[in-house]
Formats: structure tokens, C-alpha cells, sequence
């Protein structure tokens, strides 16, 4: 019986043997299928912060645009209200010299 046991043991040591290498090579793999994912996390990462500084800079840009344009509109109708009260002048005045 001692001489069917120490076969049995030696395929067991070598079973466990095998399975621990491939228990190795497997967690490995883990390890560095994480490392991969964790570089891609922090390009990700950083390509969204450059995104977002990017809209940030957008949105700031579009806001003094849109004021630049509400006092330019302004202008343009203060200046529109001064023309009429010139044309308005104007042909008083030339109806002043008309009637002389």
C-alpha cells in the first residue's frame, strides 16, 4: 500500500504544484490587466479635465460675448434714439428757413 501512496502523492504535489502556477500566472494577469485600466482611468481623467477647462473657458468666453453684444445692441438704440431727435431738429429747422 506505501508503494500506490507515494504515486498518488507525488501526482497530488505536482497538481498543486501546476494549479499554483496557474493561480499565479492568472492573478499576474489580474495584476496587470488592473495597471492597464488604471493608466487608462487616468488618461480618461485627465482628457476630461482638459474638456471641462475647455468648456469652462468657452462658457466664460460666451458670457462676455453675450454682454458685449446687450451693450452694443444699447448703444445702437441710444444712437438711434439721438438720430430721430436730430432728424426731428433738422426739419425744424428747415422748416424754420423754408418759412423766412
Amino acid at each position: 500500500m506505501k508503494s500506490r501512496r507515494k504515486p498518488k502523492m507525488k501526482l497530488i504535489k505536482r497538481l498543486i504544484a501546476k494549479i499554483t502556477r496557474d493561480k499565479n500566472q492568472d492573478v499576474k494577469d489580474i495584476i496587470h490587466n488592473e495597471e492597464i485600466q488604471t493608466e487608462a482611468n487616468q488618461d480618461f481623467t485627465q482628457k476630461l479635465q482638459e474638456e471641462k477647462e475647455k468648456l469652462d473657458h468657452f462658457l466664460d468666453e460666451t458670457v462676455e460675448l453675450e454682454e458685449k453684444m446687450r451693450l452694443a445692441l444699447l448703444e445702437d438704440k441710444i444712437n438711434n434714439e439721438k438720430i430721430e431727435v436730430q432728424k426731428k431738429e433738422t426739419k425744424e429747422l428747415k422748416d424754420v428757413i423754408d418759412t423766412k
